[in-house]
């Protein structure tokens, strides 16, 4: 949401706490969860949501329907996203992640693709006026991930 004091920017609930790699699993999330705690924290003011991603659910929306089903849910929940969690590529929760959280790199074709396809379903969700954001990982080049994160 938009705080008081626009300096001080914008508080949101980010969805990477929930699992749900699939698109209708992340949209059942959104359908869950987002109105009990917008209705908690934001009931008189729209409420911003950190949307988190990935591969497979970022593919279902390059259908046009499936984007325009998710700003219709925003919208009627008097929500919004103007950040996109783009780091883990893939599955985030339910299994090991660590070593293998910086791949794809951005040496790769598929990390671009994804994180292009991020910008653009945040160009069509993000609200008049508002600067978004997607938040990803640097070039991988070194030997450790460690050294570019």
């Amino acid at each position: 949401m938009r705080l008081a004091r626009p300096e001080l920017g914008q508080l949101t609930y980010c969805t990477n706490i929930h699992a749900g790699e699939s698109w209708p699993e992340v949209l059942a999330s959104l359908q869950t969860h987002v109105p009990e705690i917008k209705a908690a924290v934001s009931p008189d003011a729209a409420f911003g949501v950190g949307l988190r991603l990935g591969a497979s659910a970022v593919e279902a929306l390059q259908e046009k329907s499936a984007l325009a089903d998710l700003a219709a849910l925003l919208e009627e929940n008097d929500s919004y996203v103007f950040t996109i969690n783009g780091f883990p590529y893939g599955a985030f929760h339910g299994e090991r992640v660590k070593e293998d959280v910086y791949s794809p790199d951005w040496s790769t074709p598929e990390r671009l693709l994804y994180s292009n396809r991020l910008a653009d379903i945040l160009a069509t969700l993000l609200p008049e006026g508002m600067d978004g954001t997607v938040s990803t990982c640097l070039l991988y080049t070194s030997p450790s991930p460690r050294d570019s994160c």
